[in-house]
């Protein structure tokens, strides 16, 4: 007999409800059901196939006809098919209550792992035969933008433009400003290449505190309220500390830790780094200029040359790609698709190349190039960013 369509939220205990859709009842952690989940990620055909299986995921999109639905699963970037046909064990009204649920609502899926090929999906060569399926939490049916908008690289962005002016479709892909995303970012950030993004930021700091930790350094934390500032100049945040109380005071916002890892030297710490925001007040709007970021920050003690800074910094920064490239391939690959990049070169096993000044005023000079105001190039000056970009491009191997 089929199952009966839910007159009210369901409550799921250890013994599994009659009904077999429905909304669950909030979860107050009062529940003990037994149940265990397993990651979108990990399932494939090699170790689930035949296996029935829980998954607690977002609604990515659903296709629904007649006596069957098909349910695209997502769970942090990872997707998996789901797929329901009109049987004893899959009611009418079950294929109509999951075909009608919004994008992003989170559902708990039981089914069994059947092998396929899906290529829509990141595990693709399987798919989820539903047997259940809760609503743990609805989305609203109207939300500021949509998943697939706000993955879509731009050149698919500019193509699907290009075919609209040609008559070839009737509309071209919408394209997602900052604006909304920043007014959205919760959703924003569920987009695949967002969020791996910032696992990519999290592996770049775990490998560069690994490869310092292994080199005898000492991680400290350093103040980022601090009384003036850090490393001269007008780029600072200042404000009024504990302003209106008997210890107001001038303060500013740290935009370096470096006086403190100059302390911690000279109190015999030897090598010392900080993984920890960085605020600057830079007066421009360009990729290289940034009001906060998260610093990377090293200090030693030098035994004959600055060469064994340079030295460190080559050995922590092969460490960081060779970790990326050995263990987040997906991740690139998701934020490849979106914002294309060209593969990390480097030796991980020697020294990588490193030009000298003197070299790099030398070709700039037989290049027949000059600074933007026609003044020919010194020995001593600060290279601007023109001269530093051509220098990138034509002369780093």
């Amino acid at each position: 007999d089929e199952a009966p369509a839910p007159s009210g939220p369901v409550t799921y205990t250890k013994e599994e409800p009659k009904e077999t859709f429905g909304d669950l009842t909030t979860v107050q952690s009062n529940q003990d059901t037994g149940r265990q989940f397993v990651h979108v990620s990990q399932i494939d055909a090699a170790g689930f196939e035949g296996k029935d299986v829980w998954v607690r995921c977002r609604v990515h999109n659903t296709r629904s006809k007649g006596n069957n639905c098909f349910l695209v699963l997502r769970q942090s970037g990872s997707t998996l098919q789901g797929a329901m046909f009109k049987s004893e064990a899959v009611s009418k009204e079950m294929i109509k209550f999951s075909g009608s649920l919004a994008r992003e609502t989170i559902v708990d899926v039981k089914g069994t792992v059947v092998r396929a090929d899906v290529k829509s999906c990141t595990q693709s060569d399987v798919e989820l035969s539903v047997l259940r399926i809760y609503v743990v939490s609805r989305a609203e049916p109207n939300l500021p933008l949509q998943i697939e908008d706000a993955g879509r690289s731009e050149a698919e962005i500019v193509e699907s433009e290009k075919k609209k002016a040609a008559g070839e479709i009737e509309g071209a892909y919408i394209r997602v400003g900052n604006e909304i995303r920043l007014d959205n970012r919760v959703i924003d950030l569920r987009v695949p290449a967002q969020n791996a993004i910032l696992r990519i930021k999290s592996a770049v700091c775990h490998y560069y505190r690994s490869a310092l930790l292994e080199r005898g350094f000492c991680e400290i934390q350093t103040p980022k309220m601090i009384a003036g500032a850090s490393e001269g100049g007008a780029d600072v945040f200042k404000f009024k500390y504990m302003e209106g109380s008997r210890f107001e005071r001038p303060a500013c916002l740290a935009q370096s830790p470096q006086l403190y890892k100059q302390m911690a030297i000279m109190g015999d710490m030897e090598r010392v780094f900080e993984v920890g925001p960085v605020f600057r007040a830079e007066n421009s709007h360009t990729g290289r200029h940034l009001t906060e970021f998260t610093g990377l920050d090293f200090e030693m003690e030098i035994k004959e040359s600055y060469s064994e800074a340079l030295d460190m910094t080559d050995y922590f920064m092969c460490r960081i790609f060779e970790g990326l490239r050995a263990n987040h391939q997906r991740d690139l690959q998701v934020i490849s698709q979106q914002y294309p990049f060209e593969p990390l070169k480097f030796n991980a096993t020697g020294r990588n190349y490193r030009m000298q000044y003197p070299e790099a005023v030398r070709l700039m000079r037989e290049a027949g190039l000059k600074n933007e105001d026609g003044s020919e190039i010194s020995d001593t000056q600060d290279l601007s960013t023109p001269l530093e970009k051509w220098l990138f491009f034509f002369f780093v191997p």
